[in-house]
């Protein structure tokens, strides 16, 4: 019986994660320059404001990936709070106040400092909760703020991009109250474990977004993102999102990054192997005299020679198997096999 072809489409569509549209987006798709006055992304109500001096659209792209080798979905540039003075700049969301959702956004501090560097979610004029680098220590270590108490995470470190992950849940806390937990450098595929941190308080929605820097201090953002699974806020590619050849474990033990395509410095070194002392497969090929190469693994070679026997050419049955193991020394072993001395 013939199955018409639909049906595997539709059966792979099924098995294809589905994910919501998100309902706040904010890449920072933007030329390098002032923050304000800047509207891209979707689910706000207005533009970028400031109050103080403008953080700054810089031509950095943050970017991250997990312990599985998958790498989250980014584009456009990053903000960075670098300034003369203290930046601060604020943004409306349009279906505020928002609970019941996940929050995401790449967060870097660059260097050591003693000023406040922060992401606050405020619900009108008040800052219900926050994720900074708080003023009262010169470490890196991530906060969470609940508008009252700085919970220290104990975890931070200058230069290393840390993708940050919140959920707040209304009345999820044990007494009823709203519940907010903290994840730092999730799995894209969904948290395992507990969080890192959770605060709760009578009400946690928020409706308000303000990103500053103390004095001009500078913590860089990128990908901020709001969601009502997590799923939504995390969209990852696995195996080789670059495109250059190499996977991403491939890229990770070679000491690259696998959001930036390496495939230039690929193509260099396959067009002049002879700078690097390298053979293609070409090269090895044509050295061997019309005999067959191999190369030895780990310093052993199984060697399997199989026989076969024809009355007229076409058809070949088994004649003979032959077998050996044969044992080398340590390093780079090639072996080669030439027929000599057949009898026709």
């Amino acid at each position: 019986m013939m199955i018409p072809k639909i049906i595997p489409v539709l059966l792979a569509a099924l098995t294809m994660p589905c994910f919501a549209e998100l309902l706040v987006d904010e890449p920072f798709d933007y030329a390098q320059g002032n923050l304000t006055g800047e509207d891209g992304g979707s689910g706000w109500s207005g533009a970028w404001t400031q109050d103080g001096e403008s953080c700054v659209i810089v031509p950095v792209q943050l970017s991250y990936f997990d312990s599985n080798f998958n790498v989250l979905s980014v584009s456009g540039l990053s903000l960075a709070t670098t300034g003369s003075a203290t930046t601060k700049n604020y943004r409306d969301f349009a279906n505020g106040p928002l609970v019941n959702v996940w929050i995401s956004f790449l967060f870097r501090l660059p260097a050591s400092n003693n000023l406040y560097e922060g992401i606050n979610f405020y619900r009108g004029s008040s800052s219900i909760f926050a994720i900074s680098n708080p003023s009262i220590t010169t470490s890196a270590n991530i906060a969470l703020n609940n508008g009252s108490t700085i919970i220290d995470s104990g975890v931070g470190e200058f230069g290393k991009t840390y993708f940050i992950v919140l959920h707040l849940i209304a009345n999820g806390a044990p007494d009823g109250t709203d519940l907010l937990e903290l994840y730092l450098d999730p799995l894209l595929t969904g948290p395992v474990g507990d969080p890192v941190l959770t605060t709760s308080a009578a009400d946690l929605s928020f409706d308000r977004i303000r990103i500053a820097g103390q004095n001009g201090a500078t913590l860089e953002v990128d990908e901020l993102r709001i969601g009502e699974t997590f799923a939504d806020i995390a969209p990852f590619t696995s195996e080789d999102p670059d495109g250059d050849g190499l996977t991403n474990m491939q890229e990770l033990e070679l000491g690259l990054n696998p959001a930036v395509s390496d495939a230039a410095l690929i193509a260099a070194v396959q067009e002049h192997p002879d700078y690097f002392g390298l053979f293609t497969r070409t090269g090895i090929l044509s050295s061997v005299d019309h005999g067959v190469v191999i190369e030895a693994q780990e310093g052993t070679a199984e060697l399997v020679f199989e026989i076969q026997q024809s009355d007229d050419l076409l058809w070949w049955q088994h004649y003979e198997t032959i077998h050996r193991r044969m044992e080398l020394e340590p390093g780079k072993n090639f072996l080669r096999f030439i027929l000599s001395g057949a009898s026709l």
